[in-house]
């Protein structure tokens, strides 16, 4: 997923929302808009705020743990 996804996603959300949902300071949101991933933990709030808002939201903005191979290979 590309940075200007989660750009997109905030410049259509209101701010303020955002921050009061989520409990964070604005520079977490700029953190997030530099980076261009979002907290793995930010995933409900965004989720619901971007269907609130009609906008997509794809899983790739968030910054969710994957599998390493080492686990996946000891569990075949």
């Amino acid at each position: 997923m590309s940075k200007s996804s989660v750009i997109e996603i905030l410049d259509k959300l209101d701010e303020e929302i955002i921050l009061a949902r989520l409990n964070v300071k604005p520079r977490s949101i700029r953190l997030a808009r530099e980076r261009g991933m979002f907290p793995a933990k930010w995933y409900p709030v965004i989720r619901d705020l971007c269907a609130e808002g009609g906008l997509d939201c794809p899983d790739g903005v968030f910054n969710f743990a994957s599998p390493s191979l080492a686990s996946s290979k000891e569990a075949s």
